[in-house]
């Protein structure tokens, strides 16, 4: 479990982390009708756990206290002066609340969100899913169990044809008491004022369930690479047209330098972050929006060509709106507070609008919500509009074993990105051997990886027992729980734009967040915390998730997980081995591996050191090697003191440097600085 504490806050009692579902209410649905209704069917192709009826009761009260919360306040209409006709009174409501659950993988939380709803006579509800095939599903088997073949509709966006009678127009939504509609577009159609999704004739809906985790915010996010890209593409039009375009260079020119003084002032607080208010005086373009669309949209203006030409990777389809789009976030990102980030040689602005108030009360289902940074955090800043909720967990796990080892880091740069052709080709002949000794008669191995990678390793492991899946593939399956064995291979490390957006939504706002942010900890918090519960989600597609008897222990199975010998990497095994219960816990060598991991981790250091330290000089004319040292402590990847003291002191980083025109110099006669050579 995730504990998170902020020191600024010690003075203060701490916020309640678990609420009990005692008092919650018993209508509109029995949470025994529902837990009777559920298990009957879960025994027809399972052995149910005897603590899963009460796990399901909780869930049905958290479902009930939800529809509670987002009853209208009934008020009496006022007649504004003698004589005049009364007011119709607005609806008003009782403040909103997050009602997290953690029902684990596997233990029937779908089903039961499914069945509930199914029960439900007049009242309205959204159900949120991830994918299109789950609301599809969900539609199915509610109109079924309901008796209506008219109740749930679903609503996502058409990328293939499904030939699906349950899909419907986004104008239609509020005419349906179920909707379900996928993570991606209930976001998207909340980009309206009046929340079309979260509607039933004009009325907030009842109750809405999420079905795994959702970001309720909006980001917009525009990258240094993205301002130059957008300055090249501009001034690479004004070959193409008689307007006179130096002022809307300029304005550009404007973004340009508002990111190397966001730089600079990062450097100078030795931080890799900095918070922006409306107030402050720092240069904003002002981009005449008009003048550009004329420019994108002429057909004179040949845009793929600039376009391919300023980025030969920008290979989107509508080049114009995307072009369009980009300008506009560069403006919108600017309007508010807003945080600017640093990641090696990346940086960022990032701005957070918050959509909770759009869709009332709800209730969310996340297997994983006690292992991640963001509700914890919320408990602390924003106790009033989250309730964790304490349910009841049926499973334990004594039939689990996790084989870990050690002294592996698991980024994608370590694993096939930037390796040369025989670096590549030995690590996947390692890999191969590595599986093929794990495997005996019977097994399935479930392989999880990054995506271009799965694509290589297929095709030097072709045995029928290993299948494949990749990370943004992982969460919310059960396609795979016929694999008795699963394999990690790689981290599924985020932006670190991900890891603020998401530490901004807990504490509340940009303005929050900025008064609590004293180092780059509880960045770093975010990040490891996220790359634990991915860890967790893939071995939950496994056969981990199926149960074998009444005491809720799984079936066989295990999991081959690789981690980097540091403070981080054994932090996230640590969050990882706590989440299964009585599991079997047992260190591993792969001989095959090992003899493959003569580690370029000096070399790769080495890189990490010289970027940060030449792109540092860039914008100041020297910089100490002890702030050197504080930015890695809390960089990702991180390292640690002694480790870069020795990086920087092989003659392979001096020459690095050399290279790159910068120098390492002793600034007095103890200290080390880094400057541009003379």
């Amino acid at each position: 479990m995730y504990e998170y504490e902020p020191d600024y806050l010690n003075n203060l009692a701490e916020p309640q982390r678990y609420h009990s579902t005692e008092g919650m209410p018993d209508k509109p649905i029995s949470p025994t009708k529902l837990s009777k209704t559920v298990v009957k069917k879960l025994e027809k192709y399972v052995i149910v756990p005897d603590k899963t009826a009460l796990m399901i009761e909780g869930m049905c009260k958290a479902f009930n206290e939800c529809i509670r919360l987002n009853q209208p306040i009934k008020e009496k209409g006022s007649v504004p002066f003698p004589g005049a006709s009364k007011e119709k009174p607005q609806d008003k409501y009782l403040p909103t609340k997050t009602l997290v659950c953690s029902p684990r993988t596997g233990s029937a939380k779908s089903l039961t969100s499914k069945v509930y709803v199914s029960l439900l006579k007049k009242e309205s509800s959204i159900l949120i899913v991830s994918t299109i095939d789950e609301a599809i599903e969900f539609c199915k088997d509610i109109n079924k169990w309901s008796g209506d073949e008219n109740y749930a509709r679903c609503y996502y966006s058409i990328v293939r044809e499904t030939g699906n009678k349950f899909l419907v127009s986004k104008k239609d939504l509020k005419n349906y008491r179920c909707i379900v509609i996928t993570h991606a577009m209930f976001i998207s159609a909340n980009q309206d004022i009046y929340s079309i999704s979260a509607n039933y004739h004009g009325k907030r809906r009842d109750l809405t369930i999420i079905d795994e985790r959702l970001s309720l915010y909006n980001q917009t996010v525009i990258k240094n690479d993205e301002v130059e890209f957008l300055c090249n593409v501009v001034d690479s039009m004004k070959k193409h047209t008689k307007v006179n375009l130096k002022g809307l260079i300029a304005e550009l020119n404007k973004a340009k330098e508002l990111f190397k003084t966001l730089t600079v002032y990062t450097i100078r607080d030795k931080t890799n972050h900095h918070f922006v208010s409306t107030e402050n005086s720092l240069p904003v373009p002002d981009l005449d929006y008009e003048l550009l669309e004329a420019l994108i949209y002429s057909r004179t203006m040949p845009i793929s060509r600039i376009i391919n030409a300023c980025n030969p990777k920008e290979t989107q389809t509508n080049q114009r709106d995307n072009l369009k789009e980009k300008f506009a976030n560069l403006s919108n990102v600017l309007e508010k507070s807003y945080v600017f980030y640093r990641e090696g040689v990346y940086s960022g602005i990032i701005r957070i609008d918050e959509i909770y108030s759009k869709f009332g009360s709800s209730v969310v289902l996340d297997a994983t919500a006690n292992i991640n940074a963001i509700y914890n955090t919320k408990v602390w800043h924003q106790e009033d509009l989250i309730m964790h909720l304490d349910i009841v967990d049926p499973r334990v796990y004594g039939n689990f074993t996790i084989n870990k080892a050690v002294g592996y880091p698991q980024g994608a740069s370590s694993i096939y990105k930037n390796l040369s052709y025989e670096e590549s080709t030995s690590m996947i002949n390692s890999i191969a051997k590595t599986v093929e000794k794990i495997l005996v008669k019977d097994d399935k191995l479930l392989i999880i990886t990054f995506k271009d990678f799965s694509k290589e390793l297929q095709e030097a492991i072709t045995s029928e027992q290993v299948v494949f899946t990749h990370w943004g593939n992982h969460i919310g399956k059960n396609i795979w729980s016929d694999c008795n064995k699963v394999m990690i291979i790689g981290w599924n490390h985020k932006p670190k734009f991900v890891d603020y957006c998401n530490f901004i939504s807990s504490v509340g706002s940009t303005w929050s967040a900025s008064n609590v942010i004293k180092d780059g900890k509880i960045i770093k918090d975010f990040h490891i915390t996220a790359i634990a519960d991915d860890i967790v989600q893939a071995i939950s597609r496994c056969a981990v998730r199926k149960t074998i008897s009444t005491d809720g222990n799984c079936q066989l199975s295990e999991a081959y997980l690789f981690y980097p010998d540091d403070k981080d990497g054994s932090r996230i095994m640590s969050i990882v081995e706590d989440q299964f219960k009585n599991a079997v816990i047992k260190d591993w060598n792969p001989i095959d591996m090992s003899k493959n991991q003569k580690k370029r981790q000096s070399r790769k250091n080495a890189d990490y050191i010289c970027d940060y330290v030449c792109d540092s000089l860039e914008e100041v004319d020297a910089i100490k090697e002890s702030d050197v040292v504080k930015y890695f402590q809390s960089a990702t990847p991180s390292i640690s003191k002694s480790a870069l003291s020795r990086t920087v002191n092989t003659l392979e980083f001096l020459e690095q440097l050399k290279e790159r025109a910068c120098e390492r110099y002793m600034h007095n006669a103890k200290s080390y600085s880094y400057r541009k050579c003379k």
